[in-house]
């Protein structure tokens, strides 16, 4: 006699902001990215009520979603979502491993610690982006497997613990990059005009945020010397409002330059559109907080 014997893929919750677009967050995308690609386990995340995950190629929803915070919030979830959060994971979650996706601090990593220690649950931990302060990852790191997205940050975390022994098993995985859909010429000329670039003006953009590492004060004094060199060239700022800081910052950095040779863009609609027809992109990064490892 031969019996079928099903075999239950393990359940895996991604402990993370809310999964729900709009997708300008490093951290949403690296959940999105990972969870819609997993075929060995069976993924669920964190989103909002309502909301309702991708088709994956199967026609099979790529995820399963768990109804855990009320709004989509920003880049921050506030202290009230946060405890929403943590409750829902301690008390409903039936997952078979936890994989907590965020920028560690030492607030969030201990209640991350304190649910491990109560459920008994195996824990993967991706520094999604790397903390101020490395200098002790004993308050941050909690996961069984810690998964930095850079050797640069994984150097420093190792280099925190004195002995080195001590540090948790740390494996190093760049982020994933997904394929990218080609934009239309129709679309590419649509973010042009949006933006009143001229058709035949060769664009620089710079796809940053404004108010963290010096990546956008760089670029504004580039500014000068490059449009002296090419009058035609235009350089587009597509920032997203981080922090409340990020329009005024904008504001001081339009009253410096040339109205007629830079542009200031916030949340743009197609980026990509936008990209694929520059000159160029100009991207300085001096300082990965806040970031995804690889920008």
């Amino acid at each position: 006699m031969s019996a079928s014997v099903r075999l239950v893929k393990p359940r895996v919750l991604f402990v993370s902001k809310p999964i729900v677009a709009p997708f300008h967050d490093g951290t949403k995308c690296l959940v999105r990215d990972i969870a819609s690609h997993l075929d060995a386990v069976h993924p669920v995340v964190m989103a909002t009520a309502g909301a309702t995950a991708p088709l994956g190629s199967g026609g099979a929803p790529a995820w399963e979603v768990a109804p855990v915070y009320a709004s989509s919030g920003h880049f921050t979830p506030s202290l009230r979502e946060n405890l929403r959060a943590a409750l829902w994971v301690g008390a409903r979650s039936r997952a078979d491993v936890w994989h907590f996706v965020f920028a560690p601090n030492p607030r969030s990593s201990a209640v991350g610690r304190v649910l491990r220690t109560l459920r008994r649950t195996p824990v993967v931990q991706t520094v999604a982006s790397p903390p101020r302060d490395m200098n002790r990852p004993e308050k941050l790191l909690f996961g069984d497997v810690v998964v930095a997205q850079s050797r640069w940050t994984a150097e420093r975390l190792r280099a925190g613990y004195p002995d080195g022994g001590s540090a948790p098993r740390l494996e190093v995985i760049p982020p994933p990059v997904p394929t990218i859909e080609r934009r239309s010429p129709e679309a590419v000329a649509q973010v042009r005009r949006s933006l009143q670039l001229e058709e035949d003006a060769p664009v620089f953009v710079y796809p940053g945020d404004l108010e963290v590492s010096s990546g956008a004060e760089r670029v504004a004094r580039l500014v000068a010397p490059l449009t002296e060199r090419e009058p035609r060239a235009r350089v587009v700022f597509a920032y997203r409002q981080k922090t409340p800081r990020a329009d005024e910052i904008a504001r001081g950095l339009a009253a410096r330059l040339d109205p007629g040779k830079v542009r200031f863009s916030k949340h743009l609609g197609d980026i990509l559109a936008l990209i694929q027809g520059a000159a160029g992109v100009l991207f300085p990064v001096d300082d990965l907080w806040g970031k995804v490892d690889l920008p």
